[in-house]
C-alpha cells in the first residue's frame, strides 16, 4: 500500500499524466492496447512510461480487438492500473488511502459508461495533481523557553504551543496557534496577572 501523503498521490498523478498522456499519442495514430498489463509500463523514482509495445494493434483492423471501444476500454484499463499502482487494490472502488480528489477521479473514471478520451484523462490527472501540491503539509518547529530572571524567585511567563492538524481534501494541512505572555513583575498581584 501506498503512503497517503499529498506529495506521493501528486507523483502517482503524474505517471499518470505521463502515462495517459502516451496513450492519447497511440491513440492518435490509431493504436490500441489489445490487452494492456502492468507490464507494459515502467515506473521508477524518474517517472513512468510505457515499456512494452507488444500489446499494440491497428485500431483500424477488424480483429483488433473485440471492445466496442477501444480507446475507451485503454483509458479505463490505464485508470484500473494506476488505482492498483497508487492503492495496491485491485477492486475499482473509492479508496480511503487515497486523495478526495483523486478517488473522485478515479470513481469518475472507473464507472462512466461514456466515451473516455486519453487526453482528457491525462488533462484530469493533471489537474488533480495541481490539487494535491497546493495541500502539501507544513511541519513546525517549535521551541519554547523561559526563565525566571535574575530579581524574581517565581516565573511569571507562560508559553502555549498548541500545532494541530486538519484533513483538507485528503490531505491535512498543519496549523498553528502560539500564545505568549509575560509577567508583570513589580506590580501589585504581577504574578496572578
Amino acid at each position: 500500500m501506498v503512503e497517503n501523503e499529498p506529495n506521493n498521490a501528486a507523483a502517482r498523478a503524474q505517471w499518470g499524466v505521463a502515462l495517459a498522456q502516451g496513450l492519447a499519442y497511440f491513440h492518435e495514430h490509431g493504436l490500441v492496447f489489445h490487452e494492456l498489463t502492468g507490464d507494459d509500463v515502467a515506473i521508477s523514482e524518474a517517472g513512468a512510461c510505457w515499456r512494452s509495445l507488444e500489446n499494440l494493434v491497428d485500431a483500424r483492423t477488424e480483429a483488433s480487438t473485440s471492445a466496442p471501444d477501444p480507446e475507451t476500454h485503454d483509458v479505463r484499463a490505464l485508470a484500473e492500473l494506476l488505482y492498483h499502482l497508487s492503492t495496491g487494490d485491485n477492486q475499482a472502488e473509492p479508496a480511503d488511502v487515497l486523495p478526495q480528489d483523486a478517488a473522485r477521479l478515479f470513481s469518475q473514471v472507473l464507472s462512466s459508461n461514456g466515451r473516455l478520451k486519453a487526453a482528457d484523462f491525462a488533462v484530469a490527472l493533471q489537474m488533480t495533481r495541481e490539487t494535491l501540491l497546493q495541500h502539501r503539509c507544513v511541519t513546525f518547529r517549535i521551541g519554547a523557553k523561559t526563565d525566571t530572571g535574575r530579581v524574581r524567585k517565581v516565573n511569571e511567563d507562560s508559553i502555549l504551543a498548541l500545532v494541530l492538524s486538519r484533513e483538507c481534501d485528503g490531505g491535512r494541512a498543519a496549523v498553528g496557534f502560539f500564545v505568549v505572555a509575560g509577567g508583570v513583575g513589580g506590580h501589585m498581584a504581577g504574578d496572578v496577572a
